[in-house]
């Protein structure tokens, strides 16, 4: 997949730190089993929180938009 798809992410906030749990996609739901790697890029007053995230053994790459609370499925593999 290339390209960006908002999607709709449940996420626990715990000590500043973002744990998303699962996200739908087109209407689908798919659960993370686990978060492999997270990073955060500046852009100017706002940050892109990245998650590199796995469920049913694809790997995906997520992230959440701090200027507009929104996320998008940046990557499937």
């Amino acid at each position: 997949m290339s390209g960006s798809d908002e999607i709709s992410v449940a996420a626990v906030f715990k000590n500043g730190i973002i744990f998303p749990r699962w996200f739908i996609r087109k209407g689908k739901k798919i659960t993370i089993d686990e978060v492999t790697y997270r990073w955060s890029i500046r852009k100017g007053n706002f940050t892109i929180r990245k998650f590199a995230v796995i469920s049913n053994g694809r790997l995906y790459q997520i992230s959440f938009f701090s200027d507009k609370s929104r996320w998008l499925l940046e990557k499937e593999d």
